[in-house]
């Protein structure tokens, strides 16, 4: 009977470590299984994030002028001068998308100034991280593709900032934020959003916006609208100085006007679009970049 009671005691003692080990295999098929789970997820999430894009109105709409986005890691060249970057290389170039302009590019080659490709930035989406109040891309002859009358479209989070918006003079989508479209100093057209307070629209950091402007010089007219709040509209003065305006993406490089954060994409168009075209545009890029307002 001892003899018995021993050898039960053996047998369970076998069952129950042979318990566990189905246990402990069961536990980490489920876990391999989330983690495959949550990897083909985000693969879809990519795939139709490239379909949006192929698929977009945009380059459907005329006088497209410059078109900067992320689902094409060819458009992208990092610091060792290679094209198809991967997560996390720094980006010594941004090459355009549309299509419509032989090669232009934005430009950073001071790798310490070089902000980063990221494939989790906005809404877990590719984007273009700013993390230095010093990373930003320079195009140094704005006139080369742009008009005064314009529509742009800009998606971006703020994840740190020192900034407001300003809108006084006619560019009106510079430094901070944005892209700072300035001239010699000897002339008054700097202009940023941020370095002003003449008007107030709300950003909330951590969250993705779509911020939209457009410049009527038929009207000397110019709009701002971030996500679904209210445009607000100014008089914007404008005359063509000698000097080529440039256009900078990201910070200015100053304590003044300072951004922290991802750039998604990036749309000019050479004329103030309808209301229907603009619609089209904006539902396109909510759609892409999981955005709700």
């Amino acid at each position: 009977m001892k003899l018995l009671n021993q050898k039960n005691k053996i047998s369970n003692k076998a069952f129950s470590l042979i318990e566990l080990s189905v246990v402990i295999l069961i536990i980490g098929i489920l876990i391999l299984g989330a983690i495959k789970g949550s990897d083909l997820y985000q693969e879809y999430r990519l795939q139709n994030f490239r379909k949006l894009t192929n698929d977009s109105p945009v380059r459907r709409i005329s006088d497209l002028a410059l078109w900067l986005e992320t689902s094409n890691v060819n458009l992208f060249q990092n610091s060792l001068d290679l094209r198809r970057v991967k997560d996390g290389d720094k980006i010594k170039k941004w090459f355009d998308a549309s299509l419509k302009n032989n090669g232009l590019h934005l430009l950073q080659d001071n790798e310490s100034r070089m902000p980063s490709y990221v494939l989790n930035g906005i809404n877990n989406l590719p984007s273009v991280k700013y993390d230095s109040t010093e990373n930003h891309f320079l195009y140094n002859s704005l006139n080369d593709f742009f008009t005064p009358e314009s529509t742009i479209f800009i998606v971006f989070t703020p994840v740190s900032y020192n900034l407001t918006i300003n809108q006084s003079y006619l560019y009106v989508f510079g430094g901070s934020i944005a892209i700072e479209s300035g001239y010699h100093s000897n002339y008054d057209l700097f202009t940023y959003i941020g370095g002003g307070s003449n008007i107030s629209v709300s950003l909330i950091k951590n969250k993705a916006n779509i911020y939209i402007r457009k410049y009527d010089p038929s009207n000397n007219s110019s709009s701002i609208r971030i996500n679904n709040g209210n445009a607000v509209t100014s008089n914007a003065t404008f005359s063509l100085p000698f000097q080529n305006p440039y256009l900078h993406l990201g910070n200015h490089g100053s304590a003044v006007r300072t951004f922290g954060g991802f750039f998604g994409e990036f749309i000019i168009f050479n004329r103030v679009l309808n209301d229907g075209e603009i619609k089209l545009v904006e539902n396109y890029l909510k759609n892409k970049w999981d955005i709700v307002y």
